[in-house]
């Protein structure tokens, strides 16, 4: 494993970025206090992932009427779209989303509910009886901020496994800064994909753990834990579980009968949070397995291959290039004869996400900014970019680091325009329209 210093600079970037990614998550936080809404959880998917934790804490159901009476989440041209569904065969409104959001929420909006109580209790004027009580909502935006951090955290931790501490930081800083991330582990973070990330890298650095030591029972229970939640977070999430999977059978094969229970615990930490989803789909549909995206379908046949990635409607590397020098140079990575240890099964992931994402109906996965359905395969292409440096000399690299904190920072002021809708994000935005928008921001139009 390769270890070693950070420089003051890389440390001084680290600060500002951070500072940088607060503001933004303080400026949704602002939207509490702002007309119309009032509430800093809103919009179509947002209200989904969160109707599960207001339904199951607040009434002790998944019966979504009421929450969608009531909720601030949604104006009032989407609340009547929710109450128009069909009912499920249970009567109830459908809810397609995974669970995951909310379970990943709950330990942080219980304690704002109990707080809110206990404040009540002391005579404090506060209404312990608001389900989207602004102390919930901060605390559900800050703990799903420490989920997007902490997975950011663990991947640094498993490229030092490859890289110098330095090369790694580098990497997961720059290719973050100019990625859709951005956006989705800052202002956007009441959607699924910041804590999908984190439970996709959790469970790649618990099944390294269990790589290196597989008599730990409890890496192997973690590994089928995170597995299972990144999964009821986005259903799609479960491509990237095959680095796990082969890990699994690996030390299967190896250890034989000496292998013990551990197997039992892995399927016991997947089953754990997949059977809550279970389960929330017999109650809302009627059958514990269902596929609730209905209406919404693949076309397996003729994928948008090229559209996911060049288009100027939220291709991935359309708007984010630095990306595909990640992916190249994760390919260059896997193709280099010391990198025995590389799991070249997060590019078999990479490929079929690829191919998944292209054959979704709506490939360019509506309100978006850049491509938001790829976040988990960024984390192969950090450790790529982390290669493509280690391979450049010291001269280059101090072009290249700078140049693309530049390239962040104004990734960063596009992010900062999507949040008030001056950078559209229902139809394609080409290169040029997003040079104007910078420029109308500076002034310089």
């Amino acid at each position: 494993m390769s270890t070693g210093s950070i420089s003051s600079a890389a440390r001084t970037a680290l600060v500002f970025v951070a500072g940088a990614a607060f503001a933004l998550i303080a400026w949704r936080l602002a939207t509490i206090w702002a007309a119309p809404f009032h509430c800093a959880i809103r919009g179509w998917d947002d209200t989904g992932y969160y109707l599960w934790l207001r339904s199951a804490v607040n009434d002790g159901d998944l019966n979504f009427k009421n929450d969608l009476e009531e909720t601030r989440t949604l104006n009032d041209e989407e609340r009547a779209i929710w109450l128009r569904l069909p009912l499920t065969q249970t009567g109830l409104i459908p809810n397609k989303y995974g669970v995951g959001w909310s379970i990943s929420s709950a330990p942080f909006y219980l304690v704002g509910k109990l707080a809110l109580k206990g404040a009540a209790m002391v005579g404090w004027p506060v209404s312990d009886s608001d389900p989207d009580h602004a102390l919930c909502q901060v605390l559900v935006i800050l703990g799903q901020a420490f989920y997007a951090f902490a997975g950011l955290w663990l991947v640094w931790r498993m490229l030092k496994r490859w890289f110098s501490a330095e090369k790694s930081l580098w990497a997961v800083l720059l290719i973050w800064l100019n990625s859709p991330l951005v956006y989705y582990m800052t202002y956007k973070l009441t959607l699924s994909h910041s804590v999908t990330f984190f439970w996709v890298a959790f469970s790649w650095f618990a099944a390294f753990r269990v790589k290196d030591d597989e008599q730990r029972q409890v890496w192997w229970g973690l590994t089928g834990l995170a597995v299972g939640m990144s999964v009821i977070c986005r259903f799609q999430a479960i491509l990237f579980a095959l680095f796990p999977l082969v890990v699994a059978l690996s030390s299967l094969i190896r250890q034989k009968k000496a292998i013990g229970l551990h197997p039992l615990w892995l399927a016991l930490g997947f089953f754990i949070p997949v059977s809550i989803q279970l389960v929330a789909w017999k109650i809302v549909f009627g059958q514990f397995l269902t596929y609730s995206y209905a209406g919404e379908f693949f076309q397996w046949g003729s994928p948008h291959l090229w559209d996911v990635l060049f288009s100027s409607y939220h291709g991935l590397f359309y708007w984010h290039p630095v990306l595909l020098v990640g992916l190249v140079g994760f390919v260059m990575f896997l193709l280099n004869p010391t990198a025995q240890s590389a799991p070249r099964t997060w590019l078999i992931s990479i490929l079929l996400a690829w191919y998944l994402n292209a054959a979704w109906s709506h490939w360019w996965f509506g309100h978006s900014f850049g491509h938001r359905a790829f976040e988990a395969a960024l984390i192969p292409i950090m450790a790529g970019f982390a290669y493509v440096l280690s391979r450049l000399a010291v001269r280059w690299q101090r072009i290249v680091i700078p140049v693309l904190l530049i390239f962040g920072a104004l990734n960063l002021q596009l992010a900062f325009l999507a949040t008030t809708k001056a950078i559209p994000s229902t139809r394609p935005v080409t290169w040029p329209e997003l040079v104007r928008h910078l420029l109308d921001f500076y002034g310089l139009s």
